[in-house]
């Protein structure tokens, strides 16, 4: 009788067995599929994001793309690259696009989803940088005789002189002249400027002079670099200044150069001009 009972027994727990190890079998395999859904969503985000920083450099739409293909399937993106728009203006470029990739599943198709969607977006943007710089003289005066100057420091180099302009009064107060190097009226360009600045030594000799004016100044300086305006507002104290990175894209600016004696009347104004684009050294960034 318990034999009997036993084998009952044993044969429904195989049944409750069977019954159950389904379901359990189909979270299982949801599980795996949920994960390597995951994994390949991580994949092919980061896929395109490597993508959208190196197309957004490119010059034209049609680099771009092939750019942003490339770069997506050699970092291991899968799927179709879709609603790429790529946009180039003068405040720089950007670029957005989308993978997607419809996944085929191992075990939740058993469960009537046979495929998964897999869609990540990603947008980049790149900002102009200064590659040409073209400065002019546009006034000198004041009451001190003095020099100014202007440097350019290149990579891994000593300081060039671009422009000295020696200024001279001419024994009425406030007015002068000025005699300038390279002798020459029109703009100077400056090619692929990183680091400029001005200097300005003034004659101690000069008339009128005071005890504690400061005979040379700098915008790399600290103690001088708000000697400088630009476009009528004053570079703040203490800070080194380099003028490449106030330079206007696309437009001019006035930049004068003060010697102290008096900040309401600045003693040197230059027209200051710069052309700017995107190229390989511009500053990218992701936007989330």
């Amino acid at each position: 009788m318990l034999k009997k009972f036993a084998a009952n027994q044993s044969g429904t727990v195989a049944v409750i067995a069977a019954i159950t190890a389904v379901p359990m079998l189909a979270a299982a395999g949801m599980a795996v599929d949920v994960s390597n859904s995951m994994r390949i969503r991580s994949d092919n985000q980061n896929a395109l994001d490597a993508a959208v920083l190196a197309a957004v450099l490119e010059s034209t739409t049609a680099d771009a793309k092939a750019t942003l293909a490339k770069v997506y399937e050699t970092n291991g993106g899968l799927g179709t690259l879709t609603n790429v728009d790529f946009v180039a203006d003068a405040t720089g470029q950007s670029i957005t696009a989308k993978g997607a990739l419809v996944k085929k599943n191992d075990f939740t198709g058993l469960i009537g989803q046979s495929t998964t969607n897999i869609n990540v977006t990603s947008k980049a943007t790149a900002k102009p940088i200064l590659f040409e710089l073209k400065i002019k003289p546009n006034y000198a005066k004041g009451t001190y005789r003095k020099m100014m100057r202007l440097f350019e420091v290149p990579k891994n180099s000593a300081p060039d002189e671009v422009i000295s302009i020696n200024y001279n009064t001419t024994g009425t107060v406030g007015t002068g002249t000025m005699t300038m190097t390279p002798n020459n009226s029109s703009f100077i360009t400056i090619q692929n400027p990183s680091s400029l600045y001005f200097t300005m030594d003034i004659d101690p000799t000069s008339e009128y002079i005071y005890p504690t004016t400061i005979l040379h100044l700098a915008t790399n300086e600290p103690a001088t670099s708000h000697h400088l305006f630009v476009g009528g507002k004053q570079l703040p104290a203490n800070t080194v200044v380099n003028i490449a990175n106030y330079v206007p894209c696309g437009t001019t600016s006035l930049f004068e150069w003060e010697d102290g004696g008096d900040f309401t009347s600045q003693d040197f104004g230059f027209d200051v001009t710069g052309n700017c684009q995107v190229n390989t050294a511009s500053p990218v960034a992701l936007v989330k």
